[in-house]
């Protein structure tokens, strides 16, 4: 309610009342809720099967629901700050390229779109997988939580961030549908993912517990993303295969140096400290610190423009 109210006198400033002379029940508002549902189920798809998988997992041992709670926590981090932003951000592009219909300006943004995607998420999974243990330790590992829950935690984490990239380049897809006001590819995407996640969870969880379900959600949201890719063909040409190939293989390989550079500073520190919160909070900062600069070395070293984008934002926000 206070982030609601707390931006009206800034439109009122710029002279925009939002209330005066205008009907609650417009009928292009008629036309955003009639979209709505539908394109809010495909792009909950992700949520959706998380909490199926969380009520399959009162039905394995003790300390599964936590494990699955613990780690999603950390992946929404990636996903929410990024995955779900940059859907945002393009719809309103994609949507003015529709109308105009310069589609071929679209299939550059989609791509283009998919490719910022991959480069915050594919590192931030390596990252995760990496640095995972002493990640959970600081956050967590208190009180109660054991190192059992640690090691519980962070298989869950694993089988979590594999997906990270496709449930992040879902909603960027699900905005690419939207923008077209084509609800009904993102429905279909959706239960064929979420069909997906319960198949692979029924049979994964009877021979890798928990981490069979936290494995499920990510292929689902894998076959939620080819499914959205394949469908991309019936609104556009198709989307540039030459840039994402190209420039997702240097994400992979800038990827892998980072994770190699983080391991190496995290084994190194690790026979130096102790167990303690200053351990891992050391550990962390320094791994994090280690991997962005072998990261973004690498993406500038390659001449990624996703780098220029990422560094432009840092330096005017700094």
């Amino acid at each position: 309610v206070v982030q609601l109210l707390f931006q009206f006198p800034f439109l009122l400033q710029k002279g925009l009342n939002p209330f005066k002379g205008r009907k609650i029940w417009h009928p292009e508002i008629k036309k955003v809720v009639t979209l709505m549902g539908p394109t809010v189920f495909g792009a909950a798809v992700y949520q959706i099967s998380i909490l199926v998988n969380t009520i399959l997992a009162s039905y394995l041992p003790e300390g599964s629901v936590s494990y699955l709670y613990y780690s999603d926590r950390l992946v929404q981090f990636p996903l929410g700050v990024f995955g779900i932003t940059a859907g945002i951000v393009v719809l309103p592009l994609m949507s003015r390229q529709v109308v105009e219909n310069k589609l071929e300006d679209l299939r550059k943004t989609l791509s283009e779109g998919l490719c910022f995607i991959f480069f915050i998420t594919i590192p931030a999974t390596i990252g995760l997988i990496v640095l995972g243990k002493p990640i959970i330790s600081l956050l967590f590992k208190r009180g109660a939580f054991t190192l059992e829950m640690t090691e519980g935690t962070y298989i869950a984490l694993v089988c979590y961030a594999i997906g990270l990239f496709a449930a992040s380049g879902t909603r960027i897809l699900v905005s690419f549908f939207y923008s077209f006001k084509d609800a009904k590819t993102t429905v279909k995407a959706g239960i064929a993912g979420f069909g997906t996640n319960i198949f692979f969870a029924l049979i994964l969880m009877r021979y890798f517990s928990y981490g069979g379900l936290a494995l499920a959600v990510s292929i689902g949201s894998i076959v939620n993303l080819i499914f959205l890719v394949i469908n991309v063909r019936k609104k556009i040409y198709n989307l540039d295969w030459n840039i994402i190939i190209k420039r997702g293989l240097y994400i992979m390989i800038s990827s892998v140096l980072m994770g190699i550079s983080i391991f190496a500073a995290d084994s190194t520190l690790k026979g130096f400290l102790d167990y303690s919160f200053s351990e891992f909070l050391f550990r962390v900062i320094f791994g994090i610190a280690a991997g962005l600069l072998v990261y973004l070395g690498c993406s500038k070293l390659l001449k990624l423009p996703e780098y220029e984008i990422v560094t432009k934002l840092l330096r005017r926000n700094f």
